[in-house]
């Protein structure tokens, strides 16, 4: 396995308000900014959790994972996601409120894929917390 960007890089991640924990190989995330709803992504790539309060889609052009909070109810939406050569699922959380997206930009070669899940967690009501069962596989195209 192969890390993209220097160790360095991935550290600095870690201080970026609203994201937890980066640890990658093939697909390295670099937040970049918060955009408004909707993402620019292709309709067969997003992806709801269970209640439709959150929405995670990729656009292959670029490599942009975007995670948008849809509903005004005080869970944050969250993407479980890992790399082709990935071994964990890394969780990473949109804090910025409703109808906003995470635009996280990856870093990815050619035929690699990125596999992802779309949740929604509230931590003072966790029996509001859902994800949408399996992860969507969808591929880099550079």
């Amino acid at each position: 396995m192969r890390a993209l960007f220097p160790i360095a890089a991935a550290v600095g991640l870690l201080a970026w308000g609203g994201v937890s924990a980066i640890v990658a190989t093939e697909a390295v995330a670099a937040p970049t900014s918060v955009v408004g709803y909707p993402p620019n992504c292709p309709d067969n790539s997003k992806r709801w959790d269970l209640e439709y309060r959150s929405l995670v889609c990729f656009n292959p052009t670029g490599e942009h994972m975007f995670v948008c909070d849809t509903k005004a109810d005080g869970a944050r939406a969250s993407a479980w996601y890992r790399g082709s050569d990935d071994e964990y699922f890394t969780r990473i959380d949109n804090t910025h409120g409703v109808y906003t997206c995470l635009d996280v930009n990856f870093d990815m070669p050619e035929d690699t894929y990125i596999e992802y899940q779309s949740c929604a967690y509230d931590a003072d009501r966790p029996a509001w917390n859902s994800c949408r069962d399996g992860a969507t596989k969808y591929y880099a195209r550079g």
